[in-house]
């Protein structure tokens, strides 16, 4: 992923979640990056934001015509029957800004492609931390460190040439458990 051309993108996806007062905050490697690096990863291929669910759903169609003013290609909808999500694109870099299901005391992204979850503590994102980055101010979980440790493992603070190190916040059979619809994948 070129730096510049995130940045650029970042920024303006930033402005406009702003504008429409949506809260969100660095997740997975944008985290990591902000955190570890303060610039992102070297080797990231996409952005990742997220947004409380319950916050997302009422701002999809008003953030849908945003998109179109702004020149993203983006696809809306929900991840599953449960969340809603977009997946913006705009010169040759990929966002997600899942929405975040809060249930008990846990948050989770159901993924759209594999049946896995990403499960986090809800308590992560009730009081998030600001940070600086990329001359902005964003939000990310708060502790931080647990998020990032839970995300990564306790060597998080190492960088790695690849993406190897698959999140460990991935939990299969998270819909089964809790009686949610079973994941189907689709066939293109």
């Amino acid at each position: 992923m070129d730096r510049e051309k995130a940045k650029y993108v970042l920024l303006e996806i930033k402005d406009i979640l702003d504008k429409h007062k949506v809260e969100f905050f660095l997740l997975e490697g944008t985290c990591l990056g902000a955190v570890r690096e303060k610039n992102f990863i070297e080797h990231d291929r996409d952005i990742d934001l997220g947004v409380k669910d319950e916050l997302l759903r009422p701002k999809i169609e008003e953030l849908s015509e945003e998109w179109t003013r702004h020149g993203f290609k983006y696809a809306v909808g929900p991840a599953t029957n449960i969340v809603q999500s977009f997946k913006l694109y705009k010169e040759d870099i990929r966002c997600d800004i899942p929405g975040m299901a809060l249930n008990g005391n846990e948050r989770f992204i159901p993924s759209h492609l594999r049946p896995y979850c990403l499960v986090q503590k809800a308590a992560l994102f009730e009081n998030p931390q600001a940070i600086e980055f990329l001359g902005k101010v964003f939000l990310i979980p708060n502790p931080v460190e647990e998020y990032l440790t839970h995300e990564y493992g306790k060597d998080w603070k190492t960088p790695h040439d690849s993406f190897d190190n698959v999140s460990a916040s991935r939990v299969y059979g998270y819909r089964k458990k809790y009686g949610m619809k079973p994941f189907k994948r689709k066939k293109v």
